[in-house]
Order: C-alpha cells, then sequence, then structure tokens
C-alpha cells in the first residue's frame, strides 16, 4: 500500500501538493490545473479548477501499479463533496473513521466530514478509476449565493448551512441520466483556455443542480420517484425484451414495472428516453409490426393473428391495424396476396 498526503484546500492547492508528492510538474492554463501520474507509480491524470464561487471540480482517470490511498488531512473544515463514479469503483471513508464506502462505476455521493477531520480516498492496483468531485466551499458559497435554499429538503439543506461541519453527512445511490450525459458532454468538449474555463464552471454549477434534483427526487414517496438512472436503463430495455417476448398476453404498465423492478414513473420515463414512447404506444407498435409480419408470411387467419398478438376484440384490431397502415387487415392481406 502507498499512500499519499494531501495538506491543501481549496482544490488549485490541492493541484500543487499531489504534484509535489507524486513528483511531477502541474501545469496550468486559465486556472486550470493538470498533472500526468509518473510512470513509476502507474497510468494517467489528474485536472483541477478552483471558481470564485466556492465552487471547484476535479477529476481523476487513474491507474496506479500499487493499492493507493490519497489523505486528505488540513485540519480545517473540508469541503462539501459531490463525487461521480464513471469507470471502475472508487472506496471512500471520513478521516477518523472506520467505515469504507464504495462508489461504483455509474454512482455518486454526496459526502461532508465532521469538523476538521478529512477523507481518504482509496485506489485499487491495476484497475482504472476514473471519478470527478464538486467540491462546494460553504462559508463562500453561502456568501455569494445572496438566496435561501428554498425548495432544497431540510436534511440537504442542513448539510449546506453547516458550515462549521458539525455533523458528517453521507449519501450515495446511481446518478441519473441527465448527469451521464452532461459528463459526456464534458468529456467531448475540445475549446480550450478561456472558453473551455467558461465551459467548465457553467458544467459544475449545473451539475449542481442536477444533484440537488436528484437528491430530492430519491426522497419521494416510494414508487413515486420519477428521475431515471443509467442503472436503471438495462431495467427498460429488460421490459422492451420481455413485452416483445410475451407480445400475447395481457401487458399492463403495472406488471411489467414489478417484472423488470422499477418504478412506473421511471418505467414510462424510460421509453419515452429510448424509444420516443410511452410503454402502451411501445406495446401497440409491436403488435401492429408483428401482425403486419404475420399477414405477408403466414397463411394464419385475421382471427388467429388477432389471438397471436393479444388483441381480443376484432373491432380495435381492425380500427388500430388502419390508422397505421391506411387499410384494414383484410384489406392488407387480400393487397398483398395480390401482389405476389
Amino acid at each position: 500500500m502507498q499512500v499519499f498526503k494531501v495538506n491543501a484546500i481549496p482544490i488549485d492547492d490541492v493541484m500543487l501538493d499531489l504534484g509535489k508528492a507524486f513528483g511531477v510538474e502541474v501545469e496550468e492554463t486559465c486556472k486550470e490545473l493538470k498533472l500526468k501520474l509518473p510512470t513509476s507509480l502507474g497510468t494517467g491524470k489528474i485536472s483541477g479548477i478552483q471558481f470564485p464561487n466556492g465552487l471547484g471540480f476535479i477529476q481523476y482517470d487513474c491507474k496506479f501499479h500499487k493499492n493507493t490511498e490519497i489523505h486528505f488531512i488540513k485540519s480545517e473544515v473540508h469541503p462539501l463533496k459531490f463525487i461521480y463514479v464513471t469507470e471502475g469503483q472508487l472506496k471512500h471513508r471520513f478521516s477518523n473513521g472506520d467505515q469504507l464506502h464504495k462508489i461504483d462505476q455509474y454512482q455518486h455521493a454526496i459526502v461532508a466530514s465532521e469538523k476538521n477531520n478529512g477523507h481518504i480516498l482509496k485506489f485499487e492496483k491495476g484497475k482504472e478509476t476514473c471519478f470527478s468531485s464538486i467540491e462546494l466551499n460553504r462559508i463562500e458559497f453561502e456568501q455569494k449565493l445572496a438566496c435561501k435554499l428554498l425548495g432544497v429538503s431540510s436534511s440537504l439543506s442542513q448539510v449546506f448551512y453547516d458550515v462549521s461541519a458539525l455533523k458528517s453527512f453521507y449519501h450515495n445511490g446511481y446518478y441519473s441520466l441527465k448527469i451521464a450525459d452532461l459528463f459526456e458532454d464534458m468529456n467531448s468538449y475540445k475549446k480550450e483556455n478561456f472558453i473551455r474555463k467558461l465551459f467548465l464552471e457553467a458544467f459544475t454549477i449545473q451539475m449542481l443542480a442536477e444533484e440537488i434534483l436528484q437528491y430530492e427526487d430519491a426522497l419521494r414517496e416510494e414508487g413515486n420517484a420519477e428521475i431515471l438512472t443509467r442503472y436503471e436503463l438495462g431495467a427498460v430495455k429488460d421490459a422492451a425484451e420481455f413485452i416483445e417476448e410475451n407480445i400475447f398476453k395481457n401487458l399492463g404498465v403495472r406488471g411489467i414495472s414489478i417484472e423488470v423492478g422499477i418504478n412506473q414513473n421511471k418505467l414510462q420515463n424510460g421509453f419515452k428516453t429510448l424509444y420516443g414512447l410511452t410503454v402502451h404506444e411501445f406495446i401497440k407498435r409491436h403488435r401492429l409490426q408483428l401482425v403486419r409480419d404475420l399477414l405477408l408470411n403466414t397463411d394464419l387467419q385475421i382471427n388467429e393473428i388477432s389471438d397471436r398478438v393479444g388483441i381480443n376484440s376484432r373491432s380495435y384490431f381492425s380500427k388500430v391495424f388502419k390508422e397505421k397502415y391506411g387499410l384494414t387487415p383484410k384489406e392488407f392481406k387480400k393487397k398483398a396476396e395480390l401482389a405476389k
């Protein structure tokens, strides 16, 4: 185990301390500081920037040759941290505690240490770990904000207002698709210098806003949360496969949501995000596509096809098919046969 100690706050000083600890130079462009890991330690880079509103942003993309810990030990109130792991796994603990928090890929954590205690970040050897952290100096942020945290839940607003760090705080979960999209935009951004500095500050503020929205959403009563995470997107794809495999059954949103393990709100939002359709519209589209294929490629009778795709009403069957293709199933089948 190799241990590096950082006795600095805020991020620009953190970056300089990391450079000293690693024995490498730190480059600066428009207040953004960057360093590369020396080959003796591993591969990767770290970059960070401090903004005048009490916010800072630091990003790690590292693979160490040995198990590694970075100890943030400065005896001051440490920033409130919003951590996002985009690849690999990060382990965190408070410097005055033994409990190890695991933050996996696509997860985020809101972290505040108690009093002047710091943080310990742990990297597993040989594994790439990519994560970002928004660092919020609560005193400076409150002074610049000039606005009360109206609309923010008491549990989170108390963390923001706890400028003396009287209590520790830890919350984690999977971050939203919106946050994932913001990271993709940031990582693909090509502009440099002053324009990049403006972009990063705007990105950091937007990320903070989305984080608060997601935290508020997570506090909703069970079954009422709406914001979809990338992790839950897999459940939406499972739901689409379930529909396709069970198209002949009487499918309902509630039953499908139970089958794949996410609530109905998130299921509907997921289908709108992935397919631009509600669940019912997706079922209807898939059924009509199946009806069309069966009319074209089999000798099944209309009533047999209706049963096979799970539509019991013949009149409804004809109505929705004609709305889609301009012909009744019978007319469509006859036209197809004449065309052969």
